[in-house]
């Protein structure tokens, strides 16, 4: 039983592996600049440059991936940076927080 947990326990390895590449590359093939997104479409070549150097986007993709993958190796999955410094429940809509008591 144990040989089986720890051979099961190997598995998810490559599976998280994969998992983590394959939301990296969505983020990146998906249409649409995020620095436009947070700098504005309005917004002068000099702070999109320097958004795009905060955001590490000059960067090359594996140091990227490697930044991506730096909070939940580090601290865990939970412990990652929240959006904008805000936390989950400021950001989330009031239908997905949790209540204090079961509905009736």
């Amino acid at each position: 039983m144990t040989r089986y947990i720890l051979r099961r326990l190997l598995q998810t390895v490559p599976v998280l592996f994969g998992v983590s590449l394959l939301v990296f590359a969505v983020m990146h093939v998906v249409p649409g600049d995020p620095v436009r997104l947070i700098a504005g479409p309005d917004a002068p070549e000099s702070v999109i440059a320097r958004v795009r150097a905060e955001l590490g986007l000059e960067r090359p993709l594996y140091v990227q991936y490697l930044s991506f993958l730096s909070p939940a190796r580090s601290r865990g999955i939970s412990a990652a940076p929240s959006a904008r410094g805000r936390p989950w429940r400021a950001r989330s809509s009031p239908a997905f927080r949790p209540r204090s008591s079961s509905p009736r």
